[in-house]
């Protein structure tokens, strides 16, 4: 498939969503006919047969959608209304993950995304591979019906294509009788046999069960010139022996769909990983601002930060939860902080160039995902060690806020230091926490550690703020010059101020609140004037009405408050 983009097709029937809790379409078809039951007056007792019951009391009536449909709804939006509640979720659904995109439609998506797979055929009725493309920025053509598939842009022209064999609960067209899937419409079956014979095809969640039309076209093509590879949850029926038999497929057993696609996607992002040259940081950088303004590359945006992060996430993986030989801190904080400077390039880059603020939600994402990458272990770890796992988000975090300031996007600053949370599950608090107070200096990195990297060093005050800006001078000297750099490292500390003031979360319990971060915005004495801190100042020249907005009344006081609480830990310091 890596070898080959866009040269496998996906099949995929219920299996595929019922892991989300989407009915299969017969099942809705049995909640239908216990609907129309009760309305009638006559309700089906749980143990009774409600294929029988219809049979007995519309003898002469076909049992399907439609005709469901007609007793329960005169009109085609109350139909639509009456079907939505077995596909789209409630707030409680969503809340619990039912009814969403799950671990295989993500997948799938991303495989589109990054053109792997571009053709996918299925059964259901739901909108969950559309949602999860969406989310990918990707619009598919969706083909439901004849009249669509004659209209439809070329195979090999479209992003993505969908196939809705059995239609959509929203189009009032669906199959799901006996009689109605034994055969589709010309064009539809001419499409499909297309499919089949141009393209290697993987099947996952669909048995064959009652598609008689789908079976004889599989049939039809069994001297495949392309593989067929079949995976099934549990050893494959008579049916499935019986079709991958014929065209000598590959059986993939003991997989759902949520472990098969998430895992294929694994395997091909490996492989991409060993084919590709590895680029320097300021050509991924260049790379980025060329793609960054155009609204129809917004994936390789994406793709270019998380190639980073997902080699993040393999380095936290790997790292050992505890340790048996001595803690060599400064060592250990050079090396993630290495791994970590690309990102922080492109993200402190993005952010600034980002206009319009097209881009905030990936870049709170990635963030909340830096944050993620952190591997809370079941067993005995070396707390300060395990803690240090966060320095990499720590700096991602500072780096994208730098980006904000310089953009003058003080909302974005609110954005990336509040939105993005993290929950420890095994901490006595109890989160989710935002990222202000999850990558606070206290929080991340050892205070005694810190100590002895600084010990017999001049200046060693406030060694975390040190550590952090020696560890993005780089990133701080690309977007404001080596003149505006201690300046932008000083604004950045002091917008972490007034987050771990003022960004406060309502919704947690037992919230401990470690103080504002010291640092050396505080120890720059040159700058103070008439006994205000001269980053106050700078902070209340800027576009202060998101801060405002999200501080409330009494705004100025409020600001004051903290800047004599601030030249108070200032003079302690000294």
């Amino acid at each position: 498939m890596h070898a080959q983009r866009g040269g496998y097709a996906l099949l995929l029937g219920s299996g595929v969503s019922s892991g989300v809790g989407v009915p299969t379409g017969w099942g809705v078809v049995e909640a239908l006919v216990r609907m129309v039951a009760t309305a009638g007056g006559k309700p089906i007792a749980p143990e009774q047969d409600w294929e029988t019951w219809w049979r007995s009391n519309y003898p002469n009536t076909a049992l399907g959608y439609s005709t469901l449909l007609a007793e329960l709804e005169p009109t085609s939006a109350g139909r639509r209304a009456l079907l939505a509640r077995f596909f789209e979720p409630s707030e409680d659904e969503r809340e619990n993950g039912l009814k969403v995109p799950g671990p295989a439609h993500r997948a799938i998506a991303k495989l589109v995304a990054n053109g792997t797979i571009r053709v996918i055929v299925t059964t259901n009725f739901d909108r969950l591979l559309e949602d999860a493309l969406s989310a990918e920025n990707v619009q598919p053509q969706v083909l439901v019906g004849d009249a669509a598939v004659q209209g439809r842009e070329p195979l090999q022209h479209a992003k993505a294509t969908i196939l809705k064999l059995h239609g959509d609960y929203a189009s009032l067209e669906q199959r799901n009788t006996v009689e109605e899937l034994a055969e589709y419409p010309r064009a539809t079956t001419k499409l499909l046999r297309r499919i089949l014979d141009e393209y290697g095809l993987i099947v996952s969640g669909w048995s064959g069960e009652w598609d008689a039309a789908l079976v004889a076209e599989l049939e039809r093509t069994a001297n495949r010139r392309y593989p067929l590879y079949w995976s099934a949850y549990s050893e494959p029926g008579a049916l499935a022996l019986r079709l991958t038999g014929a065209s000598s497929a590959r059986i993939i057993t003991g997989l759902s769909a949520d472990l098969l696609f998430p895992d294929l996607l694994a395997r091909v992002q490996a492989l991409e990983t060993l084919a590709e040259p590895s680029l320097s940081t300021a050509v991924k950088v260049q790379r980025l601002k060329k793609v960054l303004a155009d609204p129809t590359r917004h994936i390789e945006v994406r793709d270019l930060l998380y190639k980073e992060l997902d080699d993040l996430r393999v380095e936290l993986r790997e790292r050992p939860r505890s340790l048996d030989h001595e803690y060599e801190f400064g060592e250990e904080v050079n090396a993630l902080s290495a791994r970590v400077q690309p990102l922080l390039q492109l993200l402190a880059q993005g952010v600034a160039l980002d206009r319009d603020r097209q881009h905030t939600a990936l870049w709170v994402a990635i963030i909340a995902d830096a944050m993620n990458a952190r591997v809370i272990a079941t067993g005995s770890e070396t707390v300060g060690w395990a803690e240090l796992a966060h320095y990499p988000a720590l700096l991602v975090l500072r780096a994208g806020i730098m980006g904000a300031i310089t953009a003058g996007h003080e909302d974005v600053v609110i954005e990336l230091a509040g939105r993005p949370r993290w929950e420890n599950r095994l901490s006595h608090r109890r989160g989710p926490l935002p990222a202000h107070d999850v990558l606070h200096y206290e929080a991340v990195l050892d205070e005694g550690e810190l100590r002895q990297l600084f010990r017999g060093r001049p200046q060693g005050s406030h060694p975390a703020s040190r550590l952090v800006r020696a560890h993005l001078r780089d990133v701080a000297v690309s977007l404001a010059g080596e003149t505006g750099a201690d300046v932008l490292l000083h604004r950045m500390e002091y917008r972490m101020a007034l987050a771990n003031r003022f960004l406060l979360p309502s919704d947690l319990d037992n919230y401990w609140v470690p103080g504002v971060p010291s640092g050396l915005y505080l120890a720059d004495r040159e700058r103070m004037r008439n006994q205000r801190m001269w980053v106050t100042d700078d902070f209340l020249r800027s576009d202060t009405a998101p801060w405002a907005e999200v501080i409330g009344g009494g705004f100025n006081d409020k600001i004051n408050e903290l800047d004599k609480d601030l030249r108070e830990l200032a003079n302690g310091m000294r």
